[in-house]
C-alpha cells in the first residue's frame, strides 16, 4: 500500500532574491526635492508673467517740485504657457505565468515594481538634466581647485562665489546644495572642511551610508549648513542602468559626481 504523502511548501525558496533593489534605489531619488511639483487645474493654459525689470526699475528721483506732479510709471507684462504630457508604461504578466512561478517569484509585485520604477527613473533622470544643462544654470564656473584635491580644495570658496554669483543674477539667496555621494564625500574630506569641522569623515560618511542619525552626523551636518549659507543639502545617491535590454547592466549616476548645483528650492507643501 502506498503510503500517503502531502506537499509541503518551502517558504524558504518561495523567497526571490533580486540582484537589485528598485524600492531602496527609489529612495536615493532627490529629484522632486529640487523640482516640487506644483498643481495645475488643466492640461494647458496660458498665464501672466511679471518680468523682473517690471517689478523692480532702475532707481530715480521721487522728489516733486512746488506745483507739479508726481513722476508717474507703468508697467507690462507678458504671458507664458505649459503643456502636460501624460507619462505611462506597462508591463505584460499573463495568469499562466502566474501560476507556473507563482511559488517561486511574486510576478505582479515584480511587474508593479518595474512599472512603477520605469516612470520615475525617467522623472529623475529629466529633473538632472535640466538642473545640470549649462543653459539653466545663471552662471556655472569650474571650481579653483578640483575637490578630489584634498590639500588645497577649497569647497568654501567655491561655494561663496557661486552666492555671490546667483544672487547677483536673480536677486534669490541660494536655500539648497545639490550633490552626489562621491562628490558630497570628496567635498568633506578636504583639509579645508575637516580642520573647520573638527570631525572624522570616515565615521561620519559611515553612519550616514548605514542610515544612522547620530549625534555626530547631526552636529557636522547643522555646521555646513551653516558654513555653506543653505538650508538643506541633498544628496543624489540614485543609479540608472545605461545599457540596452538583453546586455550586461552598466550602472551610473542619475546627477553628475563632477558637478555641485547650488539654487533656490521652493516648496509649497504639496508633498
Amino acid at each position: 500500500m502506498a503510503a500517503p504523502s502531502s506537499a509541503i511548501t518551502r517558504l524558504d525558496l518561495s523567497l526571490s532574491y533580486a540582484e537589485f533593489s528598485l524600492l531602496g534605489n527609489q529612495q536615493k531619488f532627490i529629484g522632486l526635492r529640487v523640482l516640487p511639483l506644483l498643481g495645475v487645474a488643466q492640461e494647458a493654459a496660458e498665464f501672466p508673467k511679471i518680468l523682473l525689470e517690471a517689478i523692480l526699475q532702475k532707481l530715480e528721483d521721487p522728489r516733486r517740485s512746488p506745483r507739479s506732479t508726481y513722476k508717474r510709471s507703468d508697467w507690462e507684462w507678458t504671458t507664458d504657457s505649459y503643456v502636460l504630457d501624460e507619462h505611462g508604461v506597462e508591463e505584460l504578466i499573463d495568469d499562466a505565468t502566474v501560476e507556473r512561478y507563482g511559488d517561486v517569484i511574486r510576478a505582479e509585485v515584480i511587474a508593479a515594481n518595474r512599472a512603477i520604477n520605469r516612470v520615475l527613473q525617467v522623472l529623475e533622470h529629466d529633473i538632472a538634466t535640466a538642473c545640470q544643462l549649462a543653459g539653466n544654470n545663471g552662471a556655472s564656473t569650474a571650481a579653483a581647485v578640483a575637490w578630489t584635491t584634498a590639500a588645497t580644495a577649497n569647497p568654501l570658496s567655491d561655494i561663496d562665489a557661486a552666492h555671490d554669483r546667483l544672487e547677483a543674477a536673480c536677486g534669490e539667496q541660494a536655500n539648497t546644495l545639490v550633490l552626489t555621494k562621491k562628490a558630497f564625500r570628496a567635498m568633506i574630506r578636504t583639509d579645508r572642511l575637516e580642520s573647520l569641522l573638527k570631525y572624522d569623515a570616515s565615521q561620519v560618511l559611515t553612519a550616514m551610508n548605514n542610515g544612522q542619525n547620530t549625534p555626530m552626523v547631526a552636529q557636522v551636518m547643522s555646521g555646513l549648513h551653516e558654513l555653506l549659507q543653505v538650508e538643506q543639502i541633498l544628496v543624489a545617491r540614485g543609479m540608472k542602468n545605461t545599457a540596452d535590454r538583453g546586455q550586461t547592466a552598466s550602472l551610473s549616476r542619475f546627477w553628475d559626481d563632477t558637478k555641485a548645483h547650488l539654487c533656490v528650492v521652493r516648496d509649497d507643501g504639496m508633498d
